[in-house]
């Protein structure tokens, strides 16, 4: 996981970029800001990517030295890597969207992306359909405090 931490900020970078050329009215130059930006963090979770797959095992064994552990870590390990890449584009250009103020795209895509996992689950409980049902709607409670987001 700290591997990838050099990535948000490369993921931040874009929205901010993308927000400050929005701003100075150069459209064009924060589309061309993403897609640099989306390069670049492809580029190092494609290095990253690389050093997790040749080197899994040796990674895996770090924390724990079983060999059952030790097969099931080191496979897992190669097949989260290879989503680094695609990973690193979805990611600028959601923070590309939040950038230029569209906080809604980013969501609808998160939600939808991770609820159908969820929903199709078999952990998925009725606790779990209230909540996403109270998160979609808007409201949202914290202690004494309810309040409708826009």
């Amino acid at each position: 996981m700290f591997a990838i931490l050099p990535a948000w900020g490369l993921f931040n970078a874009a929205a901010m970029l993308v927000g400050q050329n929005l701003g100075a009215q150069q459209p064009d130059r924060a589309a061309r800001s993403v897609w640099l930006t989306g390069t670049y963090t492809m580029a190092f979770l494609a290095a990253v990517a690389i050093v997790f797959v040749a080197a899994a095992e040796p990674l895996v064994a770090i924390f724990n030295d079983d060999p059952a552990v030790l097969a099931v870590g080191t496979q897992a390990l190669r097949v989260i890597s290879y989503g680094y890449i695609f990973y690193a584009r979805g990611m600028v250009m959601m923070q590309a969207f939040n950038g230029a103020g569209d906080t809604m795209t980013p969501r609808g895509r998160t939600w939808s992306a991770s609820g159908a996992v969820r929903s199709r689950s078999p952990g998925s409980s009725p606790a779990w359909r209230r909540l996403v049902r109270t998160a979609s709607s808007g409201r949202w409670c914290c202690r004494r405090h309810c309040w409708r987001s826009s």
